[in-house]
């Protein structure tokens, strides 16, 4: 097995046991494929309570736990959702528990039934208890109407689109943004896709939430829904959509550096020297890349620094805040010691990649983004390391250090990063 292999599995091997629960005693059913997610909303389960409407026997219900989980369901959408422990006084195996599509059949336990399912608390929907083919009892769960709510749930999708909401101040409620491209290639324009949930609220016709939205301009998504009372109210959806989604983006970088070099038996001091970056990216598809940069370090010496590369994502963890892109391309190195020396230029392979963290810190839009490029050639010397942090216009920490036979330069700063053009 390869690094990348071994890097991958402890990866997924940790995500695996950081989510299991080993002391749990009993089984909590899950009916669909989900993906754990992750939520800057608290949600307080003493804000919800069961409604029971059908009571012809005394079963309990209860949360065993203050703990609810953000999963992203099969269209990806974010939505919350709780164990509920469902405890029945009887030992007799003549119980089912219905809830969807689903047949459940309790454990038995101490005197009693018990089972435990996870309900999702945008879309609980009934649970429902039969005693043979007798239906007995049927549940679920509301939203208290005196609960206070901080803020809404506005998943970190729509975070670049800037989502507003007017009307659900006070509900719990699950936002999700997912931006489109249609036209022909070269001139896409954009669709912003915005799925919504709140926990009291149906639309005029009943149906069952997730809510789609396809919003291509800045204008609102006006939305009349009621509550379980059936009182109507008015809500209010809109965003910042672009006009147009460029494939190919530009940004310019510059800052002091340290900067050393050396050919033959000649060696500078350290000394600060402007350094000059362009950074392009070619936009292939919403998982790959290409990608090009530039870096130009002058003072007495110089060195310039062009490279292209091929980038795709080959995994993300953490509900895809954190991903890993390769890097595969090559490198031309020019190098000239002073105004007495010749100047060289040679093409080199040194591969890499970049690790990033989205909405770093719970900041939406913030990045984070570790890369490094290292040789692949016993003749080279090539390492090439940095960490980009910031929003639209960013930072940049950069370390290089190339040489081969007869010359060496080494060099790191900080420079800043400047969106620049943006076209096709």
């Amino acid at each position: 097995m390869d690094k990348k292999s071994i890097a991958i599995t402890l990866i997924l091997l940790f995500l695996n046991i950081s989510n299991a629960n080993a002391g749990e005693k009993l089984i909590s059913v899950s009916f669909s494929d989900v993906s754990i997610g992750r939520s800057l909303l608290k949600i307080d389960l003493n804000n919800f309570k069961f409604v029971k409407n059908i009571k012809k026997f005394n079963y309990k219900l209860s949360f065993p736990k203050q703990e609810v989980q953000w999963v992203r369901d099969s269209s990806h959408f974010l939505v919350p959702r709780a164990r509920v422990l469902i405890t029945i006084p009887s030992n007799q195996p003549e119980y089912t528990i219905h809830y969807g599509d689903n047949t459940i059949i309790p454990q038995n336990g101490l005197n009693n039934l018990v089972s435990e399912i996870y309900m999702n608390l945008f879309n609980p929907s009934n649970v429902k208890i039969y005693k043979k083919e007798k239906l007995i009892a049927k549940f679920t769960l509301i939203q208290n109407k005196n609960s206070k709510i901080k803020k809404n749930k506005v998943d970190l999708t729509c975070a670049p689109y800037h989502l507003e909401t007017k009307g659900l101040e006070n509900d719990y409620v699950s936002i999700s943004c997912k931006m489109e491209k249609y036209g022909s290639y070269g001139q896409e324009k954009a669709r912003l896709i915005v799925m919504w949930s709140a926990t009291n609220y149906r639309l005029l016709d009943n149906s069952k939430p997730p809510y789609t939205i396809y919003l291509h301009n800045n204008n609102p998504a006006n939305i009349l829904v009621k509550d379980p009372l059936g009182k109507v109210k008015k809500l209010q959806i809109k965003a910042k959509i672009p006009k147009r989604i460029h494939r190919i983006k530009t940004a310019l970088g510059f800052g002091p550096y340290g900067f050393q070099t050396q050919y033959k038996s000649q060696t500078s001091k350290y000394r600060l020297a402007p350094s000059f970056m362009l950074y392009s990216k070619i936009d292939l598809t919403p998982m790959s890349s290409l990608r090009a940069f530039d870096a130009l370090v002058v003072n007495k010496s110089i060195f310039n620094n062009l490279g292209g590369y091929f980038a795709y994502e080959l995994a993300d963890a953490f509900d895809g805040l954190i991903e890993f892109i390769p890097l595969i391309g090559g490198q031309f190195v020019t190098f000239k010691f002073d105004k007495d020396s010749p100047s060289s230029t040679e093409l080199i392979y040194p591969q890499g990649f970049e690790t990033v963290y989205k909405h770093a810190f719970d900041i939406p839009n913030f990045t984070i983004v570790f890369g490094m490029f290292f040789s692949t050639s016993s003749k080279v010397d090539y390492k090439n390391l940095w960490v980009r942090w910031g929003k639209k216009m960013f930072w940049e920490l950069n370390y290089i250090n190339w040489g081969n036979e007869t010359s060496h330069s080494k060099m790191y700063g900080l420079s800043v990063g400047i969106p620049f053009l943006s076209f096709y």
